[in-house]
């Protein structure tokens, strides 16, 4: 097996993606969303393999529901047989189940289905920062859609313990998100890092938590689903607080440009960082709203 960090490395960064999917409009959004790069379809299990091993792509887009198969089929034969292997798994589904599977067998990323190019062109741009590393491993997500939880040695976060380098206080913080994989991921990173986390995957959810506990941060996904979205969330929280003489700092994740919207100041937001969202962006932007955070916010009478 040839090191794809070292061979054909072209100096116009073109790369050969291999797709496996086996209905047309996902395929042609990839092709959409990558037209600089090379794009070669396999549509079933075998299909796949058989492919993988004449062309050995940089980088695979998998589906998981194939006709013939499962797509996990597919990512444990590739895997087997190139462990440095850069394959992205795409999906309908956003079960636990399948994230810690592709997660299990080595899936470097997880898009979930309907997706924009943004998505795709993210890995792409992982891929090619790996690739002048030179580096075999690599864990980071983003946040915005299904993501799989990191692995549980390398790469994702800082080995730091956030806590212990701010304040000496387990911070209670609440995130809401509509996807259950990007909750366990957040859940997940940000315990190891000295956070106390809950979680909601709306707004009723999250009022219900705020209700019970106080959270001195709160992380909220600007288009939640149903009638109240990220914003008026916000407001709601904003009023509670008022109303409990309590103190949060909010922070919302979005898709419009932080220098363009200016709708998460109106709601009420600290801060608002742009879709997708690595967790180590997120973690350093804790870090340093946890470090300059007051007392009073951390008042529970």
């Amino acid at each position: 097996m040839k090191n794809r960090y070292d061979d054909h490395i072209l100096d116009d960064h073109k790369l050969l993606i291999l797709v496996v999917e086996d209905h047309l409009i996902f395929s042609k959004a990839v092709k959409r969303a990558i037209p600089m790069h090379q794009m070669i379809v396999a549509r079933t299990v075998e299909e796949a393999k058989e492919m993988y091993e004449k062309q050995l792509p940089d980088m695979v887009f998998l589906d998981i529901a194939l006709p013939d198969g499962s797509g996990h089929e597919v990512l444990e034969h590739i895997q087997k047989s190139d462990p440095q292997a850069f394959v992205v798994m795409l999906t309908g589904s956003a079960s636990m189940e399948d994230v810690q599977k592709s997660t299990d067998h080595g899936a470097k990323g997880y898009v979930l289905k309907p997706f924009n190019s943004s998505r795709i062109l993210y890995y792409v741009k992982e891929y090619l920062a790996l690739r002048q590393k030179g580096v075999e491993e690599h864990t980071r997500h983003p946040l915005g859609d299904a993501a799989p939880p990191a692995q549980p040695d390398t790469g994702l976060l800082t080995t730091e313990n956030l806590v212990a380098t701010t304040t000496p206080r387990t911070v209670p913080l609440l995130f809401v998100d509509v996807y259950e994989a990007n909750r366990y991921h957040v859940k997940l990173n940000l315990e190891k890092q000295g956070y106390f986390v809950d979680s909601a995957a709306d707004a009723e959810e999250a009022m219900t938590c705020i209700q019970a506990k106080h959270y001195p941060v709160i992380v909220i996904d600007c288009e939640l689903p149903g009638d109240t979205d990220g914003y008026s969330l916000a407001n709601k929280i904003r009023q509670h607080n008022r109303a409990q003489h309590k103190h949060s700092v909010i922070i919302g994740i979005g898709q419009e440009p932080r220098n363009e919207s200016k709708q998460w100041l109106v709601a009420g937001m600290n801060d608002y960082y742009n879709k997708p969202l690595s967790i180590k962006t997120l973690t350093a932007g804790l870090k340093k709203i946890v470090a300059e955070l007051p007392d009073a916010y951390f008042d529970t009478n």
